[in-house]
């Protein structure tokens, strides 16, 4: 480690002596140039074994700021982990400051291999950078502090009683730090452990490994007469003893002797016993023997459904006839008290629990799209008898459609569904509401992937606006007078989206909400031709297309999204230069000898003539020879 340590401070000591020297070197060149601006920038880099502290100075037009920053330091980081940035404390001329952003480059960092790495850390105020600095992050080997083995997957059990043998180890894993998976010499100590006798025992796993690092757990054994127990009010079991059953309590007493040929449990506490072709009927609640005029088949919210004559119909706990056996198919009843039925045409619906038809049996098929939801607000898709699709919401038909397709988005607030209807698409919401955002949604365009991975939709209504929907957030509606997408190519940056489609150009946010659109075939004093330069600056989210003026001069037009506006501008130009990461644009010539320049980085950051220099200096790079100005472009 102090060797690491003393070729890194080399490493610094190297940095800061190059840095110190440009920064001398600018200062002296800067001085025979004449500039946009006059400013200069000077750094202090100071280091203890505890912190470090950085210091700069700016001067901008007479006004001086010293910043400072205390707490951004060397780190160490093991593989695999994450760095964090720590808590700093900056200061404006010895003051502290809370009015700042910070932006953290971890471009070099690479946490899957050992190593040094730099890490950029810049201070922006008012959206500029008043200073960076940078640390070197050491990536190691995790540091083994714990060299015991874990023994995992160990949980108390249930066994059967009389069983002839049992595997102990199934399901258990010892895991080393040092040697990985060891199961191997899992030891098990079941001597206390007898399976003859019910009862709850204790059962150790133990092991130990080479270096003599152990682990050891004991778990409990319950010898039972049955794994499974109901509860109702007390535990209880149905067990089998020679080929008969009865009831036994979890203690092991007599509820019901073991006697009868089968012994069923129908919920809710009814117990069914048969003997021969003799069924009798007990309630564990009542602690008595009950009889039912029918033979229920199993409770729910005390009604069970029965047969007779080959139809079904209900009866209640307390053995009234609910409904009588009129139907060819009856199902249990729903937690919120429906349940469906069907006649003998096929014809199918929905009673409540006093027997009343809710939704009439004018279906040939109707299905629940809803997960865990009350009848009241379940969404339902039906089939009527002259094959008329509809929609209804509880009892209620709130569409009619012309498709049983549907699509779901899965938002985080829900899913959410779209159905076909024969006035238009459908939006309903996860509690079952139709979603109205002005008219009805015309046209889909289905799932696409935006610039982050993140799915997304794009609807449209008769008014020819357009919706579109991020999966990744609560659902949203956000419309645009847009004209119709053909298509979607489209160019990605950091934050916005932007695409075209045609001659029609279009902006997203990062959550494919429509920002901004421009037809660039109807530009006032522009006769449109083609796309000049579709790859000039994808990342600017720009593109060129080629006109005539009103002179009939050939002309091309730099369109961009603009974040200051918040729309799409546009440069008139006859040559661009790019210089660094700098555009100039060049207009036509006013005479023979002038002509209008622009600047263009993100945005358009300044104008002149070409009266105010003489010539542009580069080399076969690209980069200016000679000057150093503000935007490192010319000088006068």
């Amino acid at each position: 480690m102090k060797n690491w340590l003393k070729a890194f401070q080399m490493k610094r000591l190297l940095l800061f002596f190059l840095m110190g020297f440009v920064a001398v070197v600018f200062v002296a060149c800067d001085e025979n140039l004449t500039t946009l601006y006059s400013g200069y920038q000077t750094t202090t880099i100071t280091n203890s074994p505890q912190t470090t502290t950085t210091t700069l100075t700016t001067m901008v037009e007479g006004e001086s700021n010293t910043y400072e920053v205390v707490g951004f330091e060397d780190s160490i980081i093991e593989l695999n982990g994450d760095y964090t940035l720590p808590s700093i404390v900056v200061l404006q001329n010895s003051l502290v400051i809370h009015d700042y952003d910070t932006s953290l480059d971890l471009t070099y960092l690479d946490n899957k291999a050992v190593g040094e790495y730099p890490i950029i850390l810049d201070i922006i105020i008012d959206q500029e950078v008043v200073y960076s600095t940078a640390i070197m992050v050491s990536v190691i080997e995790p540091v083994i502090t714990d060299h015991s083995p874990s023994i995992q997957g160990a949980v108390d059990l249930k066994v059967l009683v009389n069983s002839s043998s049992y595997n102990w180890k199934e399901g258990v894993t010892v895991l080393d730090p040092v040697y990985g998976d060891i199961t191997a010499i899992l030891q098990v100590d079941a001597s206390n452990v007898d399976l003859t006798q019910l009862g709850t025992y204790p059962l150790t796993y133990s092991v130990e490994n080479v270096d003599g690092y152990c682990d050891s757990i004991t778990i409990q054994v319950d010898v039972v007469l049955v794994e499974d127990f109901y509860t109702l009010p007390n535990e209880f079991y149905i067990t089998s003893i020679n080929g008969y059953y009865g009831v036994y309590n979890a203690s092991g007493e007599v509820l019901i002797p073991v006697i009868y040929d089968m012994v069923r449990y129908l919920n809710e506490g009814i117990l069914s016993l048969s003997q021969g072709d003799i069924t009798i009927y007990y309630n564990l609640l009542s602690s008595e023997y009950v009889e039912f005029d029918q033979t229920p088949d199993g409770f729910y919210c005390g009604i069970s459904v029965f047969q007779e004559n080959g139809k079904y119909g209900y009866i209640t706990l307390d053995n009234q006839i609910l409904v009588p056996a009129i139907y060819e198919n009856a199902y249990r009843f729903s937690d919120d008290g429906y349940a469906m039925v069907s006649y003998g045409d096929g014809s199918v619906g929905y009673i409540d629990q006093t027997g009343t038809v809710v939704i009439d049996l004018i279906y040939n098929w109707i299905a629940g799209l809803l997960n865990f939801t009350p009848f009241a607000e379940q969404l339902f898709m039906a089939v009527d008898e002259e094959g008329q699709i509809v929609l209804l919401k509880g009892d209620t038909i709130i569409a009619r459609l012309d498709s049983t397709t549907f699509h779901m988005i899965s938002c985080l607030d829900g899913n959410y569904y779209l159905f076909s209807a024969l006035a238009g698409t459908i939006l309903v919401s996860p509690s079952g509401d139709i979603v109205t955002y002005h008219e009805q949604i015309l046209y889909l365009q289905d799932s696409m992937s935006g610039p982050d991975g993140t799915d997304y939709y794009l609807f449209e209504n008769s008014a020819h606006e357009f919706i579109s929907v991020s999966t990744d957030e609560t659902f949203t509606l956000t419309e645009t007078n847009l004209s119709s997408f053909a298509g979607f190519n489209s160019y990605d940056g950091p934050d916005l989206y932007v695409t075209q489609i045609e001659t029609t150009l279009y902006a997203f946010d990062h959550n494919l909400h429509p920002l901004d659109f421009i037809d660039v075939s109807n530009i006032s004093g522009y006769t449109y031709d083609k796309v000049y330069d579709s790859s000039i600056d994808v990342k600017r989210n720009a593109i060129s297309f080629e006109y005539a003026d009103l002179n009939l001069n050939e002309v091309h037009l730099f369109f961009y999204y603009s974040e200051l506006t918040n729309q799409f501008e546009s440069i008139a130009y006859e040559e661009v230069f790019l210089i660094k990461d700098v555009y100039i644009f060049r207009s036509l010539y006013i005479d023979a000898f002038t002509a209008d320049y622009t600047v263009f980085m993100e945005e358009v950051t300044d104008t002149f003539t070409s009266g105010d220099f003489d010539e542009f200096l580069c080399d076969e790079t690209g980069f200016v020879l000679y000057l150093d100005t503000a935007y490192g472009i010319y000088e006068q």
